[in-house]
């Protein structure tokens, strides 16, 4: 029985992840899901959260955020909006940027603007959580 399956993860730049894992875990709309080898097939919508993959005692870390993921015959396919390595999460960067959309925050008058801000800050905010890890 096989203990390791192939992980792909894409966006609409390119291919962002291409590794060989026993474990990966990520955020999907309807809550965390872990995969291990030989896991049943599946096809689930994606959230934004941290995306751990395990290759044995070595764990990386991704920021993962929205699209899809199809798991069949021993190989995850993700389609995602965004996937960012932790590593190359600049959070300096994304620290300014939050602290200038919070300071906009307090302009706005349209729900939408709101809204928009609002997502905007969550996704930096967890973006530095997964970076500073």
């Amino acid at each position: 029985m096989a203990t390791s399956f192939n992980i792909e993860a894409i966006t609409q730049n390119g291919i962002k992840l291409q590794t060989t894992a026993t474990f990966l875990k990520l955020r999907t709309v309807n809550g965390d899901v872990g995969i291990l080898a030989n896991h049943s097939n599946l096809v689930t919508e994606l959230g934004t959260g941290e995306m751990t993959v395990k290759k044995d005692k070595e764990e990386e870390k991704y920021y993962l955020s929205g699209g899809f993921m199809e798991v069949r015959e021993g190989k995850v396919v993700i389609m995602a909006e965004e996937v960012i390595e932790a590593s190359q999460i600049d959070v300096e960067r994304l620290r300014k940027e939050t602290e200038l959309e919070e300071a906009k925050l307090e302009k706005l008058k349209e729900e939408k603007d709101i809204l928009s801000a609002n997502k905007r800050i969550q996704d930096n905010l967890t973006k530095i959580r997964i970076g500073t890890r």
